[in-house]
This record gives structure tokens, C-alpha cells and sequence, in this order.
């Protein structure tokens, strides 16, 4: 009876230290992240989100970013604080040998431009977007038969560029003035038998008229003069 008592001591001991040594054996195995790239903006945050493996086990995990001007990390939420790219390091504190990136990039937000051109076109290639805090230093000039292109309009004030400070989405409107093209008009010279020698002019420009008449002939008659109805010209 005594040794039975003393073999299931003795097993139940053996089993004790073998689950002890198991776990004092038990060691971080890897870092898995759930997003190895975050892409953010000026402003937004977000938390970096790992587990370690194998599951259940109890780790330190140690977070660090590379370049705290241009995203900061409070504990494992990282904020953005100026365009660029950067990464922060998960290692595990027991062991330096494990660890993972994450890489960060602060992105520019683009805002679009519209044109409203007012039955014109474009010629050539033009830029629809900009990024924040750039702008544009120029703007197109699109082309309308018949008309000359005065410049782009937002609202009643005139733009000749989207200054780095507009931050949104604009709206351009092209105003135009209408190319002046002077009316001709035609001249009927009823000659009563006359004649011209040589070449006459036969029309004349609007607001430009005709500084002198041609004189025809007629056999037998001197030529008085032009009429137009009862009056003389």
C-alpha cells in the first residue's frame, strides 16, 4: 500500500515539473501585424494593431517610429503630422531578434478642378487636380471660334492660379468676349447706259465707308454725279 502511495506521489511530482519546465520553456514565437503599410493624412491617426504568437502568451512588445516630425506614436496610436514616409518597429522585449514594420505614409490629399468652358475646348493636355498646399501656378487657356478668352472666374473674382492655401475642390469659369468682325456691304451702281474704264470697288467695310466714287462715262454726256434716291453722295 505504502508503495503505491509513494509511485503516485512520485508521478504526480514528475507531471508538476514537467508542466513548470514547459512553461518556463515557452517563448515568443513571432509578431504578426495586422497592415505592414498605413497610408494617412495631415491629422488622422491609427492604431497599430499586432498579435503575438503563440496565442494566449504574454509578451512586452516595444513600439518605436523612426521619425517623430513626421508622425507621432502614444503608445500604439501613430498621428500624422507632415507629408513624408516613415515606419514604426514592433520587437519583442525578451527577445530583440523578433520583431516586424509597419511603414507609414503621409499622403498629400488632391482636390479636383472643374472647367466650366462655356462651349470652348482645350488644345492641349490640362491638369484636373492638385495636391493640398500646392495649388497651381498656371492654368490653362482654352480656345472658342469667334471669341477671345478673357480668363477663369471663381464666382465674380478673376484667378489667373490656384494659390497653396485652397484646400478643396474649385470650380473655374471661362469668360470670353466676342471677336469684332466688321460687316462688308455691297454696292450697286446703276450706270443709265455708262461705264466704268478699269476696275471699281464694289463693296465697302462697316464704319470704314469709301473715301471717294468711281466716275463713269457715257458718250454724250457728262456725268453729274451718284444719287442715292433724291439725294446726292
Amino acid at each position: 500500500m505504502m508503495k503505491k502511495i509513494l509511485i503516485l506521489i512520485f508521478t504526480f511530482l514528475c507531471l508538476l515539473l514537467t508542466g513548470c519546465t514547459n512553461q518556463v520553456e515557452q517563448k515568443i514565437e513571432s509578431i504578426v501585424v495586422d497592415e505592414k503599410e498605413i497610408t494617412l493624412y495631415i491629422g488622422e491617426s491609427a492604431t497599430i494593431e499586432y498579435q503575438i504568437l503563440p496565442s494566449g502568451f504574454e509578451e512586452k512588445i516595444i513600439l518605436e517610429i523612426a521619425n517623430s516630425s513626421i508622425a507621432t506614436l502614444t503608445e500604439n496610436v501613430v498621428t500624422a503630422l507632415s507629408h513624408g514616409k516613415t515606419y514604426v518597429t514592433l520587437t519583442s522585449s525578451s527577445n530583440e531578434k523578433i520583431s516586424k514594420i509597419i511603414y507609414i505614409t503621409v499622403a498629400k490629399r488632391t482636390y479636383d478642378i472643374t472647367y466650366e468652358l462655356d462651349g470652348g475646348s482645350f488644345t492641349e493636355n490640362v491638369t484636373y487636380v492638385f495636391e493640398e498646399n500646392t495649388g497651381l501656378s498656371t492654368l490653362p487657356t482654352p480656345t472658342k471660334e469667334g471669341f477671345n478668352f478673357i480668363g477663369w472666374y471663381e464666382g465674380d473674382k478673376q484667378v489667373n492660379a490656384i494659390s497653396a492655401d485652397i484646400n478643396k475642390d474649385v470650380t473655374l469659369t471661362a469668360k470670353w468676349e466676342e471677336i469684332y468682325v466688321p460687316k462688308t456691304f455691297n454696292i450697286t451702281y446703276e450706270l443709265d447706259g455708262g461705264s466704268f474704264e478699269g476696275s471699281v470697288k464694289t463693296s465697302f467695310t462697316e464704319n470704314i465707308g469709301l473715301e471717294s466714287l468711281p466716275t463713269p462715262t457715257k458718250e454724250g454726256f457728262n456725268f453729274i454725279g451718284w444719287y442715292e434716291g433724291d439725294k446726292q453722295v
